[in-house]
């Protein structure tokens, strides 16, 4: 009896690739695409009726990137096999994706059959990492990620994240609150303990030691003005 195809959801803000991928895995005939999800917020959404075993998810999406999606995936459905695939070949992304949960991660610039053996090794319950960024210093990063110049620091909270995101795609304090579905006390909070947490002066200031930090992973464009964004 042949086995049965992988159930996968398939996390991508890009149209083209998510549909480039879509096709991909119909041609190797063991990956069955249950689901298709525009950014983090939407695979949550989704996840309990489509069901899948094995989620490929990217980084770089609007409003919920991939690793805050899927600290949340994680939390919620343990069992859920999660395989990053990011343009991103900077460990530090590598590091935050496992820290969360993740059991993979494969650069988009692999070949067909290196995402094929990565999907497989993952829904199995395996860990893979593209060779073009498993390197040793992914421990000594986990190591120090809490770590600033030898002083222990206060890492951003999941929420604080979120926030984070947010004031980067140039969203005000009302709308982060809207759109989080909290006060716009409450996001100011956010805002206010991430410039204390980040020792930032301005927002401007906020998204670059952000960006510097890989906080977020994605091209973020400032091109907000503080009064603005607060």
């Amino acid at each position: 009896m042949a086995a049965q195809p992988i159930r996968v959801m398939l996390v991508e803000d890009h149209v083209v690739v998510r549909r480039g991928l879509a096709a991909l895995l119909a041609s190797l005939g063991n990956f069955l695409v249950v689901a298709e999800a525009a950014d983090g917020e939407e695979s949550i959404r989704i996840f309990d009726e489509a069901q899948p075993s094995l989620i490929v998810m990217d980084l770089s999406m609007p409003r919920l990137n991939g690793i805050e999606a899927t600290r949340r995936l994680k939390q919620a459905r343990p069992d859920v096999h999660i395989l990053i695939l990011s343009m991103h070949e900077d460990e530090a992304f590598v590091a935050q994706a496992l820290m969360v949960g993740a059991q993979g991660y494969v650069v988009k610039q692999s070949t067909s059959e290196e995402l094929r053996l990565a999907m497989e090794t993952v829904a199995r319950g395996g860990v893979f990492i593209s060779a073009a960024v498993a390197r040793p210093i992914v421990d000594e990063y986990i190591r120090q990620a809490q770590t600033d110049h030898g002083v222990r620091v206060s890492a951003p909270t999941s929420r604080e994240i979120e926030v984070l995101q947010l004031i980067a795609e140039g969203h005000t304090t009302e709308e982060i609150a809207a759109l989080l579905n909290i006060s716009p006390h409450t996001a100011q909070h956010h805002r206010t303990n991430l410039k204390r947490k980040l020792e930032a002066r301005s927002n401007a200031d906020l998204i670059k030691i952000a960006i510097e930090r890989k906080l977020i992973p994605t091209e973020v464009k400032l091109t907000f003005s503080d009064s603005h964004s607060e």
